[in-house]
């Protein structure tokens, strides 16, 4: 099989592996799709140290959707010819990965292949929205509207909130988080972002949920945030040039990780099935999001222009032959 490797800084490479032999207590998966995440473009780029490795080459992909062609002869409730996708699974940007079945769920039955490899970002994006205070009169700014922006738009608007006020850099991105629901529109390369709020909500949002890979971001929160207020660190968020913690003390805000709230795999697990049910029932517009199907021997292609952070790359997957042939043909589900 063929899979991809990080041999430095964008320098992504194809190798000719084995495929993988799943042990008995394991399941092989034949993937379709994978999603390139924002944590996988801070590793390419050599701006974030792949941290799960320790050894060996870097596998990057962790966003996949499949097929189980393969079972260990100790996995039970799982078979082949499951539709699935994994978490914290890396090495998706190959053919084939194999995994313990605790990383693993089964698909809805009203979900395509393409459409599932969102489902692996769901759960801290559903959790953010459902779990770090937020309430109907509640006030909230989301800083950045790429793919996770934008999901957690529309999910902190069906879940219900005041004021929802969202900022990016492009006026496109800014126009799907109104179609999302969001009630105010902030261009961040053209619009003073702490005017622009004073406007809006004079004493500062309720809560500031940072959706960016920027680190001085969280910093630049404390004064979009109103005293005791919250700011959500949202995601692989990057170094900060400096924090001055006497402002944090003076408006006594609290900065939180959206995953606090997760206790354990099972609550993890929940969260994933329901908020595949928010797919499944039409209120997450995947398509709206899907913005590039790249062949996956165009790899290092889409890494790139996913890093330009650009306004026309929102959801970039990369598809494997056998499900494009499928998809092309009208045949993939």
């Amino acid at each position: 099989m063929i899979s991809y490797i990080l041999e430095g800084p964008k320098n992504m490479i194809p190798v000719d592996a084995e495929i993988p032999e799943p042990s008995p207590y394991e399941v092989r998966i034949k993937i379709a799709y994978t999603g390139v995440c924002a944590s996988d473009i801070s590793i390419y780029l050599g701006k974030r140290s792949p941290e799960m490795y320790t050894e060996g080459p870097v596998l990057l992909g962790h966003e996949p959707s499949g097929v189980i062609d393969k079972i260990g002869s100790m996995v039970t409730g799982l078979r082949v010819g499951d539709r699935v996708t994994c978490i914290g699974v890396w090495g998706c940007f190959s053919e084939y990965v194999v995994t313990e079945p605790m990383n693993v769920l089964k698909l809805h039955p009203d979900l395509s292949l393409v459409d599932s490899s969102i489902v692996e970002v769901l759960p801290s994006i559903a959790m953010t929205a459902m779990k770090t205070g937020i309430t109907e009169s509640s006030d909230v700014l989301i800083y950045g509207q790429g793919l996770t922006g934008l999901i957690m738009t529309r999910l902190v608007r069906f879940f219900g909130c005041k004021k929802l006020i969202v900022a990016d850099l492009y006026e496109e991105k800014l126009r799907i988080a109104k179609e999302f629901g969001a009630t105010y529109f902030i261009n961040a390369s053209t619009e003073n972002m702490t005017e622009r709020i004073k406007e809006i909500v004079p004493e500062g949002v309720d809560i500031a949920i940072i959706a960016t890979r920027d680190g001085n971001d969280v910093e630049k929160a404390i004064d979009w945030t109103r005293i005791r207020g919250k700011i959500v660190n949202f995601g692989g968020i990057g170094p900060c040039d400096g924090f001055d913690y006497f402002k944090l003390h003076r408006k006594g805000l609290s900065v939180v990780k959206e995953s606090m709230n997760i206790s354990g795999v099972f609550e993890h697990r929940k969260l994933w099935r329901d908020a595949m049910e928010l797919v499944a029932d039409g209120i997450l517009p995947t398509p709206r999001l899907r913005t590039h199907i790249f062949p996956m021997d165009q790899l290092q292609q889409a890494l790139d222009l996913r890093a330009e952070c650009s306004a026309g790359a929102i959801h970039v997957l990369m598809e494997n032959e056998w499900a494009r042939e499928k998809r092309l043909n009208g045949e993939l589900f």
